[in-house]
């Protein structure tokens, strides 16, 4: 019987194969865990994986809709609830207070409206050539420091 190996080093892993592993990660990617958890989970070694994934588009694209299973779902969920509110105002009903609290919600941290109506807060930006000469002063008032106890 004669071994077929791969110049590379390890043999290549097999469609059967790379079909066994997304069967066996989808529900855990499903259900929202991290990759790591669900290899872990799996028990699919993160070196085989990650190599296939570098190197099989659809095996890549395949996990990666596996991983937006959960946002998609919650994203449908608040779009529903979006419309019905948007419906009982057309049909001239009082939306209540939880209806009020969702659309603040939504407005501000939604991404499709955070521009519009989300919390600004004020990011105070730093200039690093400020910072540089901060730390080359206290730099130099050390060095200083030293020379003047004789502890350099």
């Amino acid at each position: 019987m004669e071994l077929v190996t791969n110049k590379e080093g390890r043999p290549e892993t097999t469609s059967e194969q790379k079909t066994e592993m997304l069967q066996k990660l989808e529900p855990y990617l499903r259900s929202g865990l991290s990759v790591r958890k669900s290899l872990r989970e799996a028990q699919v070694p993160s070196s085989t994986f990650y190599d296939i994934m570098a190197r099989d588009i659809e095996f890549s694209e395949q996990i990666n809709r596996f991983r937006q299973y959960v946002p998609i779902l919650l994203n449908n969920t608040l779009v529903r609830e979006l419309q019905d509110i948007v419906k009982k105002k057309s049909e001239g009903k009082e939306l209540t207070k939880d209806d009020m609290d969702f659309l603040k919600w939504f407005a501000t941290n939604s991404n499709l409206t955070r521009e519009e109506f989300g919390e600004r807060k004020d990011i105070g930006l730093v200039d690093p050539e400020v910072e540089l000469n901060k730390l080359m002063g206290l730099i130099e008032e050390q060095s200083t420091k030293g020379k003047d106890d004789g502890t350099t």
